[in-house]
Protein backbone atom coordinates (compact mmCIF):
# COMPACT_ATOMS: atom_id res chain seq x y z
CA UNK A 1 0.00 0.00 0.00
CA UNK A 2 2.82 2.46 0.77
CA UNK A 3 4.51 1.85 -2.59
CA UNK A 4 1.18 2.32 -4.36
CA UNK A 5 0.54 5.60 -2.52
CA UNK A 6 3.99 7.00 -3.28
CA UNK A 7 3.83 5.92 -6.93
CA UNK A 8 0.32 7.33 -7.34
CA UNK A 9 1.64 10.71 -6.19
CA UNK A 10 4.03 10.50 -9.15
CA UNK A 11 1.34 9.49 -11.66
CA UNK A 12 2.51 5.84 -11.70
CA UNK A 13 -0.12 3.13 -11.21
CA UNK A 14 1.25 0.13 -9.32
CA UNK A 15 -2.11 -1.34 -8.32
CA UNK A 16 -1.78 -4.32 -10.66
CA UNK A 17 1.93 -4.86 -9.94
CA UNK A 18 2.93 -7.99 -8.07
CA UNK A 19 6.31 -9.33 -7.07
CA UNK A 20 7.68 -12.58 -8.40
CA UNK A 21 10.80 -14.60 -7.85
CA UNK A 22 13.37 -14.22 -10.64
CA UNK A 23 13.76 -17.36 -12.73
CA UNK A 24 16.33 -18.61 -15.23
CA UNK A 25 13.77 -18.07 -18.01
CA UNK A 26 13.27 -14.43 -17.01
CA UNK A 27 17.00 -13.79 -17.03
CA UNK A 28 17.42 -15.53 -20.38
CA UNK A 29 14.73 -13.28 -21.93
CA UNK A 30 16.22 -10.10 -20.47
CA UNK A 31 18.89 -7.93 -22.05
CA UNK A 32 19.80 -6.47 -18.66
CA UNK A 33 18.79 -7.25 -15.08
CA UNK A 34 19.00 -4.40 -12.59
CA UNK A 35 19.44 -5.50 -8.98
CA UNK A 36 18.97 -3.37 -5.89
CA UNK A 37 21.33 -5.05 -3.42
CA UNK A 38 24.58 -7.07 -3.60
CA UNK A 39 22.69 -10.10 -2.26
CA UNK A 40 20.47 -9.92 -5.34
CA UNK A 41 23.58 -9.91 -7.54
CA UNK A 42 24.90 -13.03 -5.80
CA UNK A 43 21.57 -14.80 -6.35
CA UNK A 44 21.51 -13.82 -10.03
CA UNK A 45 25.06 -15.04 -10.52
CA UNK A 46 24.20 -18.34 -8.85
CA UNK A 47 21.04 -18.66 -10.93
CA UNK A 48 22.69 -18.85 -14.34
CA UNK A 49 25.57 -17.87 -16.56
CA UNK A 50 23.27 -15.23 -18.06
CA UNK A 51 22.75 -13.83 -14.58
CA UNK A 52 26.50 -13.30 -14.33
CA UNK A 53 26.65 -11.49 -17.66
CA UNK A 54 23.44 -9.46 -17.56
CA UNK A 55 23.19 -8.17 -13.99
CA UNK A 56 24.13 -4.72 -12.76
CA UNK A 57 23.49 -2.94 -9.46
CA UNK A 58 21.12 0.01 -9.69
CA UNK A 59 23.44 2.10 -7.51
CA UNK A 60 26.32 1.46 -9.90
CA UNK A 61 24.54 3.66 -12.42
CA UNK A 62 24.80 6.56 -9.98
CA UNK A 63 28.21 6.09 -8.33
CA UNK A 64 29.75 8.99 -10.20
CA UNK A 65 26.93 11.14 -8.83
CA UNK A 66 27.77 10.36 -5.21
CA UNK A 67 25.10 7.70 -4.62
CA UNK A 68 25.62 4.56 -2.58
CA UNK A 69 25.98 1.25 -4.41
CA UNK A 70 23.27 -0.51 -2.41
CA UNK A 71 19.59 0.42 -2.61
CA UNK A 72 17.90 -1.04 0.48
CA UNK A 73 14.44 -2.54 0.16
CA UNK A 74 11.91 -0.03 1.54
CA UNK A 75 9.30 -2.72 2.29
CA UNK A 76 7.60 -2.04 5.62
CA UNK A 77 9.12 1.40 5.91
CA UNK A 78 7.59 4.90 5.79
CA UNK A 79 6.37 6.82 2.74
CA UNK A 80 9.48 8.99 3.06
CA UNK A 81 11.77 5.94 2.71
CA UNK A 82 9.76 4.71 -0.29
CA UNK A 83 9.97 8.18 -1.82
CA UNK A 84 13.77 8.29 -1.44
CA UNK A 85 14.01 4.83 -3.02
CA UNK A 86 11.66 5.82 -5.85
CA UNK A 87 13.78 8.94 -6.50
CA UNK A 88 16.94 6.82 -6.73
CA UNK A 89 15.31 4.35 -9.10
CA UNK A 90 14.07 7.24 -11.24
CA UNK A 91 17.53 8.86 -11.41
CA UNK A 92 19.20 5.54 -12.22
CA UNK A 93 16.73 4.72 -14.99
CA UNK A 94 17.33 8.12 -16.57
CA UNK A 95 21.09 7.39 -16.58
CA UNK A 96 20.44 3.95 -18.05
CA UNK A 97 18.21 5.36 -20.78
CA UNK A 98 20.80 8.02 -21.60
CA UNK A 99 23.40 5.26 -21.88
CA UNK A 100 21.18 3.21 -24.18
CA UNK A 101 20.53 6.25 -26.36
CA UNK A 102 24.29 6.86 -26.58
CA UNK A 103 25.00 3.17 -27.19
CA UNK A 104 27.14 2.57 -24.11
CA UNK A 105 24.70 1.40 -21.39
CA UNK A 106 26.47 -0.46 -18.66
CA UNK A 107 30.00 0.10 -19.92
CA UNK A 108 32.45 0.70 -17.09
CA UNK A 109 29.62 0.68 -14.56
CA UNK A 110 28.89 -1.68 -11.75
CA UNK A 111 30.11 -5.01 -10.67
CA UNK A 112 29.58 -7.29 -13.65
Amino acid sequence: PTAIAVATGRQVDLRSHTTSRCTVAMVERADLVVAMEPSHMRKLRALSADGKKKAILLGALLLDRGEKLTTPDPYGKSEEVFSVCFDKIDRAMKVLLEGIAMGDAGKDRGDR
